[in-house]
């Protein structure tokens, strides 16, 4: 009779190779898939259903360094990025000058507000209307806070 130690390492072979001609047959039995075709990304913003939060009827102050700059109304408000992203429908912005009088009045259908680049981007149908009758129209248009500066295409 064989002691017991002598048959473990031949039934560990036995099973190591029990277990590569499985997944030989396993594998090249199974016909390969065709390659799923690729996916094109969309360019619009991302899904509501993903926001952190939502609300309704928001105010956002726009500050820079305790001074007013300005302040945006929205219909329907997303924050995404744990609220460094702010996407918002039904846009309508008023802005102040640096001494805190009213400088112009902004309408756009959507917005995204990047709360770490201090960067409001205003899209669809968007006009800028100034105190002093100045009208400005554009498809999309940009406000950098940090500069105090309107621009666009």
């Amino acid at each position: 009779m064989r002691p017991w130690r002598a048959a473990a390492p031949r039934t560990g072979r036995l099973v190591v190779a029990a277990i590569a001609a499985w997944s030989l047959l396993t594998g090249a039995g199974c016909p390969k898939k065709p390659a799923a075709p690729a996916v094109k990304r969309s360019q619009t913003s991302t899904m509501p259903d993903s926001a952190d939060q939502m609300a309704f009827g928001t105010r956002q102050v726009l500050t820079n360094k305790g001074v007013s700059n300005g302040e945006l109304l929205s219909d329907t408000t997303y924050f995404y990025d744990d609220g460094t992203r702010i996407e918002m429908r039904r846009v309508s912005g008023t802005f102040y000058t640096t001494q805190g009088l009213k400088d112009g009045v902004l309408t756009a259908k959507a917005a995204t507000y990047n709360t770490r680049l201090q960067r409001l981007e205003a899209r669809g149908d968007v006009v800028v209307v100034r105190e002093d009758g100045k009208r400005f129209s554009s498809q999309q248009l940009v406000f950098d806070q940090v500069r105090n500066q309107f621009f666009s295409d």
